[in-house]
């Protein structure tokens, strides 16, 4: 049956949707609201056209990087994502192997269907602890204190998530989601969440996260941790920069799966205005300075797969040394672009992948 086995990532979802139970297919398949985003995250990769260089010695292929200090064959890692016995018996611990066999960092979700303990005796993998702000905020430094304790190396906060997003798939499923045991002990769950209809997740959510979470938190999360704390969640340049300023040690760009806020912009375009506003200082700058994160090469890796446009609807070739060039005449002020220079007159306008300049 080898000649069946899938192909592609499409290939295993829909082995996925004939396996799984409807509601959790839906679940870890889903997004927010009329799911725009959701489709925009696969779409806006289909519009970014790729410029190939040819005779170029490719014998030999180097994609390793350094993130944090930890070295990985690759810039990818393992995202932060909840309950996954829902899909697998083993969980967690059977990622955390997988990330190590690949020699690769993991994030582990505060909502994992197995024990903080259990993924951190299961193997050797660079571990990274996800979490999120409680209402209770003893129960949060409870969870870093334990993340510290077992070896985790970094905090990733999420942050996009003062209220969680509404799934309507999981309201019309009526989705029960399975508490997390690293909660047991430190939250009671109240077993009528689920009686009055909807989704179970977002009435537990409604009860135990934090809706006024702020910078301050931030601060506080600074205060009682040496780990170094990520920002989950970013995806416009203002945010990163005050990432900058309260001194974290970087931001994952990400509009959460399209699962939060419905008509948010596509990761992989908020990925282009964060690094050109920040000039590539959203990361930790003595750890970039020293080594180059595996963020200072994405936005580098873009440049090369395409041409990057502003608010004025131009495009220019990015690493051409030279300023964006615009012809488009604006009917009043030079208008500012997304670059921190103006648009103006008389430049000649570079043409779209594909097309004459």
């Amino acid at each position: 049956m080898e000649h069946n086995l899938p192909v592609n990532v499409r290939e295993y979802q829909e082995l996925a949707k004939k396996a799984l139970p409807k509601m959790h297919y839906d679940y870890i398949n889903g997004g927010a609201e009329d799911e725009y985003t959701l489709r925009e995250n696969i779409a806006a990769y289909g519009r970014i056209m790729l410029r190939p260089r040819v005779l170029v010695d490719v014998s030999k292929i180097d994609m390793s990087t350094n993130l944090l200090g930890y070295d990985i064959p690759s810039p990818i890692i393992v995202a932060p994502t909840g309950a996954h016995k829902l899909a697998n018996p083993e969980g967690e611990v059977a990622t955390a192997r997988a990330a190590a066999a690949c020699n690769t960092i993991m994030v582990l979700s505060f909502g994992s269907s197995c024990k903080i303990q259990e993924v951190a005796a299961s193997c050797d993998a660079i571990r990274f602890f996800q979490l999120y702000i409680y209402k209770r905020r003893d129960v949060s430094a409870t969870l870093v204190r334990r993340a510290e304790s077992l070896g985790f190396k970094a905090i990733v906060l999420t942050v996009d998530t003062p209220v969680l997003g509404r799934r309507e798939a999981d309201i019309r499923n009526k989705m029960v989601f399975p508490p997390s045991p690293n909660l047991e002990g430190l939250m009671s769950f109240n077993d009528d969440l689920g009686t009055g209809g909807g989704s179970k997740l977002e009435r537990f959510a409604s009860e135990t996260l934090d809706p006024s979470l702020s910078w301050k938190d931030v601060e506080w999360l600074k205060s009682i941790t040496s780990l170094p704390i990520l920002l989950k969640g970013v995806v416009t340049a203002e945010d990163a920069r005050k990432a900058v300023e309260a001194g974290v040690a970087g931001v994952i760009v990400s509009n959460h799966g399209g699962r939060q806020l419905d008509y948010a912009p596509p990761a992989i375009a908020a990925l282009e205005e964060i690094p050109a506003e920040q000039q590539m200082h959203c990361w930790n700058l003595e750890h970039m300075q020293q080594h180059g994160g595996w963020v200072a090469h994405l936005p580098m890796l873009i440049r090369l797969l395409r041409r990057w446009r502003g608010p004025c609807r131009c495009w220019w070739t990015a690493g051409s040394g030279e300023a964006p060039t615009c012809s488009r005449r604006w009917p009043s002020e030079p208008r500012q672009s997304w670059w921190g220079g103006r648009c103006s007159t008389g430049w000649r306008r570079a043409g779209r992948p594909g097309r004459s300049t």
